[in-house]
């Protein structure tokens, strides 16, 4: 039986993960909610049975609950974000050290007494831990191409209530930079990764933007955006750090995965000197294609 890719395990490489993921930008959301918007009904309100003696007849309608659910949730990149627009939210994924991580961003995030209204769970995208139709959306971002996508879908089709929303997104790992010299020590490093062989096949899958891959609705819209993030050097390490590629090579062989990091960061701090960047602030921005499919199931 085909399963799930696990590559984001480690406790190590959950904590680089945690610190140096991007995180996506708040209009991801709000193209989901257009689309929603757009793709569903009014939300119903819930209203007591005649002769309910429990709801008395000043009692205003109540709306139904809407519960959002993401799948291959990692420490919460996308998840948090959720909270602000459903009244419950459930991050799933299959790395227990990855939960362990999001459940402390979620910690920091109540400590002064604010109410985080979203759980995680470990499980596995092929086998999801909600009821039949009780989902209103249901997001993956960048890790469609490690589930089964035969059996995901199908999950999918069943935890999503009528309407409900299914939504995909990613990115290119590379972009571009405005530091032309450091764009093509990355680019180099990547080549280097892949040519060792330390890129998993399915890495493919994203780089096409997931044009491979099918919705399980027919009901479905693509978009196209770019995301730019202004980083410190510090931060751009550790992104590529993250790169599952980088942590496949650290565990064949630790000395040359840091020796490769080393150099470049050596050679990314000199080209950022010569251009006379201030190295203690923010001193690259790195812009990224990404991509959201949208899909409304019937």
């Amino acid at each position: 039986m085909a399963t799930s890719i696990r590559l984001f395990e480690q406790a190590a490489h959950a904590d680089i993960y945690s610190k140096f993921r991007l995180i996506y930008p708040v209009d991801v959301l709000e193209r989901i909610n257009k689309f929603m918007d757009t793709h569903s009904q009014p939300m119903p309100l819930h209203v007591a049975p005649l002769g309910d003696s429990t709801t008395s007849q000043s009692q205003p309608p109540v709306r139904r609950a809407r519960v959002a659910a993401d799948v291959g949730c990692g420490s919460g990149q996308s998840t948090f974000y959720l909270c602000d627009r459903f009244d419950s939210c459930v991050g799933v994924d299959i790395s227990k050290s990855q939960i362990e991580n999001a459940l402390k961003k979620k910690a920091d995030l109540e400590k002064g007494g604010n109410r985080m209204n979203v759980e995680f769970k470990v499980a596995r995208g092929e086998k999801l831990p909600f009821a039949d139709a009780s989902i209103d959306l249901l997001t993956i971002a960048q890790a469609w191409h490690w589930v089964d996508p035969v059996q995901f879908n199908r999950e999918v089709a069943r935890v999503l209530k009528p309407e409900g929303c299914f939504a995909v997104y990613g990115y290119d790992m590379l972009g571009n930079m405005s530091s032309e010299e450091c764009k093509r020590l990355v680019w180099q490093f990547y080549s280097s990764l892949k040519g060792l062989g330390c890129w998993h096949e399915n890495r493919g899958i994203v780089e096409n933007h997931y044009k491979d891959l099918v919705s399980p609705f027919t009901v479905t819209e693509r978009q196209d955006f770019e995301m730019t993030f202004s980083m410190t050097l510090p931060h751009a390490i550790g992104y590529i750090q993250s790169w599952s590629a980088y942590q496949t090579l650290c565990k064949k062989d630790a000395d040359a995965g840091k020796a490769m990091i080393e150099e470049l960061k050596t050679k990314m701090t000199e080209a950022l000197k010569f251009e006379t960047r201030d190295l203690s602030l923010p001193c690259l921005d790195w812009t990224f294609s990404a991509f959201l499919i949208m899909s409304s199931k019937e």
